[in-house]
């Protein structure tokens, strides 16, 4: 989807080498008591590692760190245990995991696309006058004040495509006669305005290999007046 509000992602920058993977880790000591060369892979959203000079290491997750670890014949420990409260405050690994998710972001992003293009789905381009939104980064909704209600939107594509959310790319959901939510190119929910009506816009989509989404129930909560 091209628009002039809507810029192309940052392209995934994956790790390659336990360098790389050490400069985007958080050193946590020397411990002679843990095998070297190992990892622990913790509630699926960090690794601890161990170097051959024992030294260890905790990095947040990212989709090609256990094919570093295969590679260098780094062996899993299914046995140790890790308490997270150490790096829990710590500010580097505050922005490491940001960082970290801003990378998974752009993979789930690749991986969207790739996924368009094997289904066939064409591109297109909006007009200026169209009003856009992304809804990818609301984790937890964007509120709309809209014709139809106050309504919450929830991104179609989780980060990984958690939930099966694959499914979503290239569809879209219709609101009201005015907007419609689309799960574009890319993986990403944007909420489209236009004028006088979204025929135009919805036939495009149709024309394009778009198609609507079977499960609007999970993106899309209409939220219940409450007094003040």
């Amino acid at each position: 989807m091209e628009h002039k509000d809507i810029r192309n992602p940052i392209r995934y920058n994956p790790l390659k080498t336990l360098d790389e993977l050490k400069d985007f880790s958080l050193y946590l000591g020397t411990n002679s008591d843990i095998t070297p060369n190992t990892y622990l892979f913790k509630d699926s959203v960090a690794f601890i590692f161990s170097d051959s000079e024992h030294k260890l290491f905790i990095t947040p997750f990212r989709p090609e760190i256990e094919t570093i670890f295969k590679k260098l014949g780094f062996q899993l420990d299914e046995k140790s245990d890790f308490n997270f409260s150490c790096v829990s405050e710590n500010n580097r690994y505050h922005y490491l995991t940001e960082i970290a998710r801003q990378e998974i972001m752009a993979y789930t992003y690749e991986q969207a696309n790739q996924i368009f293009n094997e289904k066939g789905i064409k591109d297109f381009h909006l007009y200026e006058t169209q009003k856009v939104k992304e809804v990818s980064f609301e984790i937890d909704g964007l509120k709309c004040e809209l014709p139809c209600g106050k309504i919450k939107i929830y991104p179609m594509v989780l980060p990984l495509f958690k939930n099966d959310t694959f499914n979503c790319v290239g569809t879209y959901i219709v609101l009201d006669s005015n907007h419609v939510v689309v799960c574009e190119n890319f993986g990403r929910t944007i909420l489209v305005e236009t004028n006088p009506n979204i025929n135009n816009l919805v036939n495009t989509l149709i024309d394009c290999g778009y198609t609507r989404n079977p499960i609007p129930e999970k993106f899309i909560e209409f939220q219940k007046n409450t007094l003040t």
